[in-house]
């Protein structure tokens, strides 16, 4: 079962004026009849600042029978307002987390 949320988020940071938005990721529900119920999000979204027009394009990868939720790699791409991309990270959800993390060998 899939899920697209209608609409977007938006944050405003008052101490510093920046005012971010984005648009959640497909959210699917697997095994719902039978089997291990799990919930994966996948799918692009971009974090854009609006204040100065930085953004971060997020890409989830999908889970698979084959790879383990800890072993999808996620992509992070972050570029300035006009337009030069500055980074590009592989993030990997790490065993016993709930959180992303960088590995060292940031590209």
């Amino acid at each position: 079962m899939a899920f697209t949320a209608l609409g977007a988020t938006y944050v405003h940071l008052t101490n510093t004026g920046d005012y971010y938005s984005w648009r959640k990721v497909e959210t699917f529900i697997h095994n719902i009849i039978v089997g291990k119920l799990w919930i994966d999000h996948h799918g692009r979204t971009t974090i854009t600042n609006h204040r100065n027009k930085d953004n971060c394009e997020l890409i989830l990868q999908a889970k698979t029978r084959q790879v383990r939720m800890e072993q999808a790699p996620h992509l992070a791409r972050i570029s300035l307002g006009e337009g030069k991309i500055v980074s590009i990270i592989s993030l990997m959800l790490f065993p016993n987390t709930r959180s992303l993390h960088a590995p060292p060998h940031i590209t």
